[in-house]
């Protein structure tokens, strides 16, 4: 179940659409977009999530999701840590975001902010030195002045979120991006 345009979270591989208890956000499987149900791995790690393994030559292959023209989002993939020591490469659109590297923990989310161009935008994974993978998918459009209205159609990547150690009901991150 969507809030509204642009707020999306896809579990990839899930059984079934779901809500977190926790967050009580909603989640979608990604079975629209891709319903080989055999893509579906477990990772290595032992985490309870599925991955969503695409086994591809070459390219890429994309989820493309819904957006108000001129809206700014955050949009976050999660790629869960294995040992797998190559990369592949995650794009909005034709902007690169980064690179995956499944051997280093850091890189278990790719997050950006972009200012949307049409009503949807492409989220999508390159073939790089191992077959692109992903457990999780988040769209969450920004309140309207988060950026300046000069901001180009441009790719902000996340540098870092750094605790600025609000009390425990508080939570307050510095967030650093650079432009892609």
């Amino acid at each position: 179940m969507t809030f509204f345009v642009g707020f999306e979270n896809i579990a990839c591989c899930a059984d079934s659409n779901y809500t977190d208890p926790q967050t009580t956000l909603n989640y979608t499987t990604d079975y629209s977009w891709f319903p080989d149900r055999g893509s579906c791995r477990r990772p290595k790690t032992g985490l309870n999530e599925k991955v969503r393994l695409f086994s591809i030559d070459e390219g890429k292959r994309c989820y493309n999701l819904p957006t108000i023209k001129n809206k700014v989002y955050l949009i976050r993939g999660t790629f869960p840590f294995d040992s797998v020591n190559s990369s592949f490469n995650v794009s909005i659109g034709v902007t690169q975001l980064g690179a995956v590297r499944p051997s280093t923990p850091q890189d278990f989310e790719i997050e950006g902010v972009f200012r949307a161009t049409k009503d949807n935008i492409d989220f999508c994974l390159v073939k790089g030195e191992v077959d692109p993978f992903i457990s999780q998918l988040e769209l969450r459009p920004l309140p309207e002045d988060y950026l300046s209205e000069d901001l180009p159609a441009s790719v902000l990547k996340l540098i870092s979120r750094n605790s600025l150690w609000g009390t425990k009901d508080e939570i307050r991150y510095v967030i650093y991006f650079s432009l892609r």
